[in-house]
């Protein structure tokens, strides 16, 4: 297996350093010839661990934003306030988890990008994967 320095993730013109012992693909440029693979291993691990942490904050902060919707709309009821009252408020919370579910969509094909960076090139992503299951039908994953 091989492993791809950024340069070669940003699109760069220049030929990719590869590294011949790495297991998944690499964020991180080579700091110099001698970098060891185990740390090569080690930084493809954490960036394949954040991007799932992202995820997984994200889907929090999502339901987060739904709790305070309905949190802003029991409030206003029991204050016995009109409906249209506070309704910007829910609106801005409303538009936040637009945003949020866009920013989703987006930090998933991050995985699907380094998949195919990773077929053109013959490296084993497989820690990028998010190996869960889902549907094969696009219209439940927004694929």
């Amino acid at each position: 297996m091989t492993s791809l320095s950024s340069s070669a993730l940003a699109g760069s013109s220049s030929s990719p350093r590869r590294s011949r012992s790495a297991s998944a693909l690499s964020l991180v440029p080579s700091a110099s010839p001698t970098t060891s693979s185990s740390n090569t291993v080690l930084a493809n691990e954490r960036a394949a661990r954040l991007l799932s942490e992202c995820e997984t904050l994200m889907s929090t902060v999502y339901a987060k934003a739904g709790e305070l919707s309905t949190a802003l709309i029991a409030a206003r009821r029991e204050a016995g306030l009109a409906e249209i009252v506070g309704h910007s408020i829910t609106r801005g919370v409303a538009q936040t988890m637009l945003a949020l579910s866009e920013g989703q969509k987006e930090i998933a094909g991050v995985h699907r990008l380094i998949e195919q960076l990773a077929k053109s090139v013959g490296i084993d992503v497989s820690a990028y994967g998010d190996g869960q299951s889902k549907p094969d039908d696009p219209a439940f994953t927004g694929a």
